[in-house]
């Protein structure tokens, strides 16, 4: 997620990252896609990755949850995450990179039962197929 390192660059510059809820953007009239194209297949897919990220946000464990939650939607720094939590800055940080990988991972497929099958052996002639991040194309 170059989110993170959007954000880690924007909060050293002395600048912070505006956030909008999602919710609040759709009532708003913001495109969900880039300012390039509306495409409505781009809308569509944009749209699918943002719930798969809200499914995998509610499939964390609670602490990772809150403290990936403290941070990039609340705009708390670790530091302040950590003593909220009572933990570590440390354990703040294991928390943090254990969640957005996750979330990058589960963003990617389709439902939990896809990216689970992936760590079960697959039967001869069964194929899998993650969910692509590539914007498709729009005549």
């Amino acid at each position: 997620m170059n989110t993170v390192a959007d954000e880690y660059r924007e909060h050293h510059a002395g600048r912070r990252l505006q956030t909008l809820p999602l919710a609040d953007a759709e009532e708003a009239g913001h495109p969900m896609a880039s300012d390039e194209s509306h495409c409505p297949l781009q809308l569509t897919a944009q749209r699918q990755r943002l719930e798969r990220l809200a499914e995998a946000l509610e499939e964390l464990p609670e602490r990772q949850r809150e403290a990936f939650v403290l941070c990039r939607f609340d705009g708390l720094t670790q530091e302040d995450v950590a003593s909220r939590m009572q933990i570590s800055r440390r354990m703040v940080v294991k928390h943090l990179s254990r969640a957005v990988a996750y979330c990058e991972v589960r963003v990617r497929y389709a439902s939990l039962a896809q990216m689970q099958a992936l760590h079960r052996p697959t039967e001869a002639g069964e194929e899998f197929m993650p969910a692509t991040d590539a914007d498709p194309g729009c005549r």
